[in-house]
């Protein structure tokens, strides 16, 4: 990977575990759903994966731990 590309994979591990932490805090204040289901610790493998996949070519099939994936992809926090 070149060093743009991993400062990105950074920028998306960091990003998914502030959202990680915000969405907690919000489901403990009863104002986000019911349940959050963390991806962290798992930020690296989503991040690094959506980096090396090429749009158009490859699919993704994100699951419940693949928030860093579809933000890797470039899905939007709003």
């Amino acid at each position: 990977m070149s060093q743009t590309e991993q400062m990105r994979a950074l920028e998306v591990m960091i990003t998914s575990r502030l959202v990680d932490e915000k969405m907690a805090k919000l489901v403990k204040q009863n104002l986000g759903g019911t349940f959050q289901l963390s991806a962290a610790g798992h930020e690296m493998i989503g991040a690094v994966c959506g980096a090396r996949l090429r749009p158009g070519v490859d699919w993704a099939c994100p699951y419940y731990r693949d928030q860093p994936l579809t933000f890797a992809l470039g899905s939007s926090l709003v």
